[in-house]
């Protein structure tokens, strides 16, 4: 099992940024209006304190939530603020990009089991918040709860995770 200590401070943020990373894969993929923005970001929120002083087993997860009980965990657990007027696919290469990252450490520094736990647990932070809010429709009436496009990119939350792509 890994702790924060078995990760330099740049490896670290990268642990603490990809939760958000893979969020923001998937709230690129398909920008929803400001109320299902905040949605998106609230299920992020919801899923990193469901891990409060819940022990998992996992110890990176374990390490993550102990982190974000405070204020300066979570300013960690944040991704750098775009520029006004960011090109989005920019933003969703960085956002892949930390994802590489995660990899690479996972594969590198963490236990078999305990890598593919975390793995598993990004991928289910992607999967909320596509389902936080609904794509399409009027006013909230019809969409869907996922879009065509959430799809994909929790698709490629996944590639990227496995070093596929």
């Amino acid at each position: 099992m890994t702790t924060k200590t078995d990760y330099t401070a740049e490896e670290w943020n990268v642990v603490m940024q990809s939760p958000m990373a893979a969020a923001m894969v998937v709230m690129y993929a398909s920008p929803s209006n400001p109320v299902g923005l905040a949605q998106e970001a609230f299920a992020v929120s919801k899923m990193l304190a469901e891990n409060v002083g819940k022990p998992s087993g996992v110890g990176l997860i374990d390490a993550v939530a102990e982190q974000i009980k405070d204020a300066e965990g979570r300013k960690a657990a944040q991704p750098p603020r775009p520029e006004a007027g960011a090109d989005i696919t920019a933003l969703k290469g960085r956002a892949l990009d930390t994802l590489r990252q995660l990899n690479v450490l996972l594969t590198t520094k963490a236990p078999a089991d305990e890598a593919a736990k975390f793995r598993e647990w990004i991928l289910a932070t992607a999967q909320r918040v596509a389902g936080a809010a609904k794509e399409g429709g009027f006013l909230g009436i019809g969409g869907a709860s996922i879009s065509a496009e959430e799809t994909a990119a929790i698709a490629e939350v996944e590639r990227t995770l496995a070093g596929a792509s």
